[in-house]
């Protein structure tokens, strides 16, 4: 009576426990999935808010001077990244000089971004007109459902691996051919005839085509890591790219990422920039004041507000910049990195007082 007694309930166990333990991991998942998406949200929300300013500085004197096509070329580089799903400029009449809206889809969580544009004429600061941005959170949606079917997908195939494995053994389908495999291992190594081994019928199939589903998903897997990485070197070209003196800091204040507009503003070749420190290319009061105050400033709220500083260009001539910068963790090695990005006041910089 003791072998089906034990059978029974190691099938039992099998029915009631695997489920309850789908459950919690997609209860987990679940968990997973929102953080990753509010993650996704809120990084959009600070790109945007980091790329709106410098977008109307960079728009205030074509907008002034009547260029139109000036302000369409700026907005066409700017509608590449794949979050921003409508961009507009409105002069000062509220007429609208570029609008753009994404091919009609179902978009979730939209959210507008509105930035005045200004022009300094003299001492005084005339308003010219208004920039606007919507974002959708479809990515950032969607990368967070793909982690999560991912990491789902791996602990089904696992517990029906599982499941299937204690079935199969709880009714002799798979000591079988393992033992025969025993004996076929031990009767080769000491010299026994191939031919002499039995194989039972029907379950080396069986355990194979286990095997071969397992081999599906896990290439299945393999293509969605992929397309992650596809995504991630998009999102980094779209960075690249954008119009602005973007670049990015680790803890030690060491340059990490630095975008194309910032290396040719400054001149600087990528490879003479990258892992150096960003006081190496400030004068010497503001590496000063960024050693002293600004980066232990930024390391402890998150986030540094339009701060002047004095930035050296490759040729020894000086450019008068805004800092403003907020914090973000890298992914890769969970890191705090910033998000910084530089106005060039340069030219303001000759009237006393104006900024």
């Amino acid at each position: 009576m003791n072998g089906p007694r034990r059978r029974h309930f190691s099938g039992r166990f099998l029915l009631w426990t695997l489920p309850a333990l789908l459950v919690v991991n997609l209860a987990v998942s679940s968990i997973l999935a929102a953080r990753l998406c509010l993650d996704g949200i809120a990084a959009i929300e600070r790109r945007a808010a980091v790329i709106l300013p410098d977008l109307a500085a960079a728009a205030a004197d074509p907008l002034w001077t009547f260029r139109t096509e000036e302000v369409q070329a700026l907005m066409r580089s700017v509608i590449a990244d794949p979050d921003i799903v409508a961009a507009s400029i409105l002069n000062d009449r509220g007429q609208a000089v570029f609008a753009w809206t994404a091919a009609a889809a179902p978009r979730w969580r939209q959210r507008e971004h509105r930035h005045p544009i200004t022009y300094r004429d003299q001492h005084l600061t005339v308003p010219v007109g208004e920039i606007r941005l919507t974002t959708a959170a479809d990515r950032a949606l969607g990368h967070a459902l793909a982690a999560v079917a991912r990491e789902f997908g791996l602990a089904l195939a696992s517990s029906l691996i599982v499941l299937l494995g204690g079935l199969l053994a709880t009714r002799r389908l798979l000591v079988r051919p393992l033992g025969t495999l025993i004996a076929a291992l031990h009767g080769a190594r000491y010299g026994a005839p191939r031919g002499q081994v039995p194989v039972a019928p029907g379950t080396v199939e069986e355990v194979g085509a286990v095997v071969a589903a397992f081999n599906a998903m896990q290439r299945r897997l393999d293509a969605g890591e992929a397309e992650r990485q596809a995504a991630t070197a998009r999102l980094l070209r779209h960075y690249d790219h954008t119009p602005a003196l973007l670049y990015s800091v680790d803890r030690q204040g060491i340059i990490r990422h630095a975008s194309a507009h910032w290396l040719r503003a400054t001149g600087h070749a990528r490879d003479s920039v990258i892992g150096r420190p960003l006081a190496a290319f400030l004068d010497p009061e503001s590496a000063d004041r960024y050693a002293r105050a600004i980066l232990p400033d930024f390391l402890r709220t998150g986030r540094t507000q339009e701060t002047p500083l004095r930035l050296l260009r490759r040729d020894g001539s000086a450019a008068d910049v805004l800092l403003s910068e907020s914090a973000d963790t890298d992914p890769a090695d969970g890191e705090i990195r910033s998000v910084s990005v530089m106005a060039d006041v340069t030219s303001l910089s000759v009237h006393p007082g104006t900024w």
